[in-house]
């Protein structure tokens, strides 16, 4: 299984996030938490 296919969401929209090419809205974000099997807020969590 894909991270996509756990978070229920298209593979594309996966890529342009991760590419920086699209805004991630927070439904995205809670898919990919899901698909990750993470807690949302270990998204944000990095140092500037």
């Amino acid at each position: 299984m894909t991270v996509a296919s756990i978070g229920k969401i298209e593979p594309k929209q996966v890529y342009r996030v991760l590419k920086g090419e699209h805004g991630a809205s927070m439904k995205t974000i809670l898919s990919l938490a899901e698909g990750l099997e993470i807690h949302p807020k270990e998204l944000f969590d990095f140092e500037l």
